[in-house]
Parts: C-alpha cells; structure tokens; sequence
C-alpha cells in the first residue's frame, strides 16, 4: 500500500524597520536576494534528505526560479 503524504512550505520576508528598509534600498534588494538563496537552499536540503528515505519522492523543486524578488503587498493573498 502506498502512502502519500502532501507538505506545503510557503515563507514571507518582511523588513522590520526603517533602516532595514533604507539599508535594502542602498544595496539594491540585497536582503531580498539573500533571502531568495536560503530559500533554495532550505528547500534542496528538503528535497535532497525526502529522497533519501526509501520508497519516498518529492517533485523536484525549481531552484531556477527567483524567489527573492520583492512583490506588491495584497492583502488578499494573506488569507
């Protein structure tokens, strides 16, 4: 009998002050970019350590895409 399990990881950066803000903007999205490379890495040692476990797979993550970057504020994609 096959077992499937579903794991849903979803993440938000939000800078925390004004100087945060301003130091980001100086530095051309520079926390956003690093934040961005935690995240691929976060998610390949996820991947990497599921695969491992015999019998088990997960669909392979696209470490092609750019997650760091700053998108517009919805508040509906908060619900």
């Amino acid at each position: 009998m096959k077992k499937e399990a579903l794991l849903v990881v979803r993440g938000a950066d939000r800078l925390a002050t004004p100087v945060d803000s301003g130091i980001n903007t100086v530095f051309k999205d520079f926390a956003f970019r690093l934040a961005g490379d935690t995240w691929k890495n976060l998610m390949g040692t996820i991947e990497d350590y599921i695969n491992a476990k015999p019998g088990a797979e997960v669909e392979p993550f696209d470490k092609t895409k750019e997650y760091g970057t700053r998108h517009p504020y919805n508040e509906n994609d908060c619900k």
